[in-house]
């Protein structure tokens, strides 16, 4: 009752159930949507072609499929996304970096899908000119999709992907998932092969990498530690670039700084660098990097204390 002393009408249950019909979001209609003719929810048909979801914004996003449970699900073929590559400063560039980086984290047909339609092609040219957050979504992909394929990690190489990588803005590795990305990624390539960790460290990889092992995030800084460790076990020419860009002072650095695991990381790239290298064991020396190795011999965990013993 109101103050006024009058009552509220009270709707009956037929028209309560129409008023609720009317409040339910499109693709989300509750069983009295019947009352108005909406159609059923229809789940997507078993295929090949990969469903995702995409952000209201994207320009892709205004196809739309219902998923089994009544949520609208728009979707996108890797052919249709990598087929005329999208100038990187219009705005569906965003969108279409969005979906590929969801899509290649979908399943592995949907990978193979973006590699068969020259997906690594337009993530090359999205890395290349794309804005920051463009290339964000791009690292992102292009991670899902290298990670445990040794065929698309050649396939990335032959591409020109790690020039594009390695060539990244630092401007456009601001988030710190987007570093740690790079330094995994970095890893598998000098990991996978003779010829990718090559490719790495004459694309300028080691400087990148070098950079990374100094990063705020940890995660970032012991990826980036492995793959350098990776890259100087490849071939000389690979560890001398390790040591030219200044691999040692950086990491006599993180010996004096960093804690525990991440020192005992350093030891170990180390003890690669100055393993039958006089002179990679005198820029030790030069460095000071022999008080840090002794008190982590001294002090630190037993695999950390192993590997700055195997240094001294």
């Amino acid at each position: 009752a109101l103050s006024n002393g009058s009552s509220v009408p009270v709707p009956t249950p037929e028209e309560s159930k129409k008023v609720a019909a009317l409040a339910s979001p499109p693709g989300r209609r509750t069983t009295s949507s019947k009352l108005l003719g909406s159609p059923e929810p229809m789940s997507s048909p078993p295929g090949l072609e990969c469903t995702v979801p995409l952000p209201l914004s994207s320009p892709l996003g205004n196809t739309a499929r219902a998923s089994p449970n009544g949520s609208p699900q728009p979707t996108a073929s890797p052919s249709a996304l990598c087929k005329g590559s999208p100038q990187p400063g219009a705005p569906q560039s965003s969108g279409v970096a969005h979906v590929l980086a969801s899509l290649a984290n979908f399943s592995e047909e949907s990978r193979a899908g973006i590699v068969r339609a020259g997906g690594l092609t337009t993530l090359v040219q999205l890395l290349r000119e794309g804005a920051p957050d463009v290339r964000a979504q791009a690292v992102s992909a292009v991670f899902n999709l290298l990670q445990g394929s040794t065929d698309n990690q050649a396939a990335w190489v032959e591409a020109g992907g790690i020039v594009a990588l390695v060539g990244l803005p630092w401007a456009a590795t601001s988030a710190t998932e987007v570093r740690s990305s790079i330094a995994r990624i970095l890893g598998m390539l000098t990991k996978a092969s003779r010829a990718s960790a090559t490719a790495v460290a004459e694309a300028g990889g080691s400087a990148v990498l070098i950079r990374l092992a100094q990063d705020s995030d940890p995660v970032a800084r012991s990826h980036a530690i492995f793959a350098l460790r990776s890259l100087a076990l490849c071939s000389g020419a690979c560890k001398a670039a390790v040591v030219r860009d200044g691999g040692i002072s950086c990491l006599v650095r993180l010996l004096q700084h960093g804690g525990d695991e991440i020192r005992g990381y350093a030891a170990g790239l180390l003890s690669t660098l100055v393993d039958g290298n006089a002179q990679n064991q005198a820029a030790v020396v030069a460095e000071g990097g022999v008080t840090p190795l002794v008190n982590l011999a001294a002090f630190g965990s037993p695999d950390s204390s192993r590997r700055a013993a195997s240094v001294l």
